[in-house]
């Protein structure tokens, strides 16, 4: 089974230090070795919040933990070595990285001639132990696999969900090249587990309504994860807000799951579903029937549309109706109160 990764996105940047540092103390009693950040999360107030609780921790002293962080591919020499330093100037105990990802590159970025000089150089000097890449990109996925052995490249982290399930011969093949699959998104950024609006209300935040109007990588799944979510229901019950998870956890060639855990009740239950895994029938039933609403995701965005378009202009006539029907009784109320009014003895 892959390992679970305790990941630490914005809203982790944006807790108390106590209750992060409660979070990070759950994490670690419940055998999590991995954790997982990123240079920008949070407007920079994520990693440096993780590192100064960290360490603390005498099992990472020992050096039981380990520690992952991503950085923007830079864009001058030097720049890479400055985003390491920084970082490490933030850890009191610790002279290293355990592993870095470049955050997002376009192959125009990895073609940069300096980069991997740079990369290098930091590696042999001991600061950075192992190098990855973050991408959610096919087209990145393929040229990095083609290139394998010129690069520094150890990990990988892509997007891997029910939603995304196109993503396993990429897994398979970088696997097969000796590259270890970080399986992120797994849960398809919420979707899998809640609606918007309850994540809306849940966190209080509009993070998650500007990116579903603004992302078209996050707008595209809202259909499909809202049918799978109550396919998932139907076939798994009390298990359904595991299922997500176990489906990830169930290839193979998955080595870690980063995840986010902002509360001690997911922290145990996410090590619950790595620990007592699920029923493979049942995960097997849930990822083939949302193969076709996977594939055909956009035709079912746009039958979406149509329907809810209808919706609001049911709602619009059935509203101008009303307001006619309330402006003609106002009418007749008032010709009957003048009639009334002139035929009145005077």
């Amino acid at each position: 089974m892959p390992s679970l990764v305790f990941g630490t996105g914005g809203r982790f940047g944006r807790l108390s230090k106590p209750l992060a540092s409660k979070l990070v103390s759950c994490a670690i009693d419940h055998g999590i070795r991995y954790f997982d950040t990123g240079y920008e999360y949070s407007s920079r107030r994520s990693q440096p919040l993780l590192f100064k609780i960290l360490d603390q921790h005498s099992t990472f002293l020992a050096g039981s933990n380990e520690i992952s962080t991503k950085f923007s591919a830079p864009q001058f020499p030097g720049q890479l070595t400055a985003f390491v330093d920084n970082s490490l100037s933030q850890l009191s105990r610790r002279d290293y990285l355990d592993t870095a990802f470049l955050w997002g590159p376009t192959l125009s970025d990895l073609a940069t001639g300096f980069l991997y000089e740079e990369m290098l150089a930091l590696k042999v000097a001991g600061k950075v132990r192992s190098w990855g890449i973050n991408t959610h990109s096919s087209t990145v996925m393929s040229g990095v696999l083609g290139r394998v052995c010129e690069s520094l490249f150890d990990h990988v982290m892509l997007d891997y969900n029910l939603c995304q399930q196109d993503r396993a011969p990429f897994i398979k093949s970088f696997h097969d090249q000796n590259v270890s699959v970080w399986a992120g998104t797994a849960l398809c950024q919420g979707f899998l587990s809640q609606s918007l609006l309850r994540m809306i209300l849940r966190t209080r935040s509009s993070s998650y309504l500007l990116r579903a109007i603004c992302q078209p990588s996050t707008r595209r799944f809202l259909a499909p994860a809202r049918l799978l979510r109550h396919q998932i229901k139907a076939l798994s019950g009390k298990n359904a807000s595991n299922l997500p998870l176990a489906f990830v956890a169930a290839n193979p060639y998955v080595s870690r799951i980063p995840i986010g855990m902002l509360s001690t009740s997911s922290i145990q239950a996410n090590v619950g579903v790595i620990h007592a895994p699920l029923d493979e029938s049942v995960i097997h039933a849930v990822s083939k029937w949302a193969r076709p609403i996977v594939k055909y995701r956009f035709l079912l965005f746009l039958c979406l549309s149509f329907f809810y378009s209808f919706l609001w202009m049911v709602f619009n006539y059935s509203l101008r109706i009303h307001e006619a029907a309330g402006a003609t009784t106002f009418s007749l109320c008032g010709v009957i109160a003048l009639r009334q009014a002139l035929l009145a003895p005077k």
